[in-house]
């Protein structure tokens, strides 16, 4: 009867400095992937005006009250994320009306990027505003549609030219960042080639990795069979 064998497994923590660069570089290679599928791909900025702001922050008060927490007990990056959450409805709303108006199908990565720098206001520094990468896979989606469809706030589109390999890492670079838990919104499946790939990958360097460790089980196996002898 065969012996079990023992190994061991390793996962990323997702809090180092290299588990986020790894993060956001499979991340960027899935949404290469999804360029190159799509007819076309936008990219998008979009930010909430101060006045949805306030409403987000009203709301976030509002919410601390009924579960019973404050705000002065959260750090920076926990606002920053409540702040995401309360807005992030918004974005849910914001891509069905880009469905329902161009009536084209789209998949979309989105993610969160806190104003933090120098040229920052005071009154800006710490809020939320987001990338996406809008992929058209069936249809076209014009530039006013995504623009007028925004409705708390300004934003900034252009076209990504399928050769372009620096916007989705631009996309998701925030992910690198160690004062904050960027949480990744985007289609089901999105970048599954990449996913498959990377998966493939790993697991054929495991079963190889079995392979050798069979292969010199054997040779000792011989090798005190001959000694035997």
């Amino acid at each position: 009867m065969d012996k079990p064998q023992v190994g061991t497994l390793r996962a990323r923590c997702r809090k180092c400095d290299n588990c986020r660069r790894h993060r956001a570089r499979l991340w960027a290679a899935r949404a290469r992937d999804e360029i190159a599928a799509s007819a076309r791909t936008w990219f998008a900025t979009l930010t909430v005006s101060p006045e949805n702001l306030l409403r987000a922050q009203f709301a976030m008060q509002v919410t601390a009250s009924r579960q019973g927490w404050s705000l002065e007990e959260l750090s920076k990056a926990q606002i920053f994320q409540r702040l995401c959450d309360e807005i992030s409805p918004e974005i849910t709303r914001y891509l069905k009306r880009i469905r329902k108006t161009s009536g084209a199908r789209v998949r979309y990565i989105c993610v969160a990027e806190m104003h933090d720098s120098e040229k920052t206001s005071e009154a800006r520094r710490g809020m939320p505003h987001w990338h996406l990468l809008i992929n058209e896979t069936v249809g076209a989606v014009t530039e006013r549609v995504l623009r007028h469809q925004w409705r708390v706030g300004l934003s900034h589109f252009r076209l990504v030219d399928k050769a372009d390999t620096k916007t989705p890492y631009y996309v998701t670079k925030y992910l690198t960042k160690a004062d904050t838990e960027v949480r990744i919104r985007a289609s089901l499946n999105y970048g599954a080639a990449s996913m498959l790939s990377t998966i493939t990958d790993r697991t054929i360097r495991a079963v190889n990795s079995l392979g050798y460790v069979e292969e010199r089980r054997r040779e000792d196996a011989t090798s005190e069979t001959r000694k035997d002898a």
